[in-house]
């Protein structure tokens, strides 16, 4: 199922991913090894753990999501994927003179945990070894196919700083109960359930 997000931004990023897009000059190569590092600064921090009683690093691992909101979140990838890139802005911030802002859309926190769930799952959550096969696989698995299907997770939409106003628009990585955050990011469906709805069309 692909998410209204995707649909929206695919033409964009697929030019990125190809090297194709103007004043983005980053080769494929060089966006996959950002993102293997990171992943790779993130498992050998889980690596580390393991000479620690898991009283101390249980206590920390649950505060870490500002850990993993920059570390993948925000620096996953080289680049910012600003508003032009990603090819998103409001009805209203398209019209002349309209004071504006970037809204990263999923949201570095929600970003950052989803990219780190993906990579618990391949390796069982088990980081005993940072040199492991499986850990390598896993990355390049990240790298070679979750990458560049998963681009839109750093994508930005050009909204009316009165529609970002945060008693406007829902922040952090929480959705109404029974909707999954990412499906409700994805979905724009904050920006439907915005006080000030936020109408998302092709960036002008």
């Amino acid at each position: 199922m692909k998410y209204k997000i995707q649909e929206l931004t695919q033409k964009n990023l697929q030019k990125i991913w190809e090297g194709n897009f103007p004043r983005c000059n980053y080769t494929k190569e060089e966006i996959q090894y950002i993102f293997e590092l990171r992943l790779f600064q993130y498992a050998a921090g889980r690596v580390y753990d393991s000479n620690f009683p898991n009283l101390i690093t249980s206590s920390y691992r649950k505060k870490s999501k500002q850990f993993q909101r920059l570390l993948l979140g925000v620096y996953g990838i080289p680049f910012k994927l600003s508003p032009f890139r990603s090819g998103l802005s409001s009805k209203r911030a398209n019209e002349k003179g309209a004071s504006t802002t970037a809204d990263h859309i999923i949201g570095v926190t929600l970003a950052g945990q989803f990219i780190k769930r993906h990579l618990d799952q391949l390796v069982d959550n088990k980081y005993q070894d940072s040199s492991s096969k499986k850990l390598k696989e896993a990355i390049e698995h990240m790298s070679n196919d979750f990458l560049p299907k998963h681009l839109w997770l750093w994508a930005t939409c050009r909204i009316t700083k009165e529609e970002h106003k945060s008693n406007n628009l829902l922040r952090g990585d929480l959705a109404p109960r029974g909707i999954e955050p990412i499906k409700y990011k994805a979905n724009f469906m904050h920006y439907d359930d915005a006080k000030l709805k936020i109408k998302v069309e092709a960036y002008k």
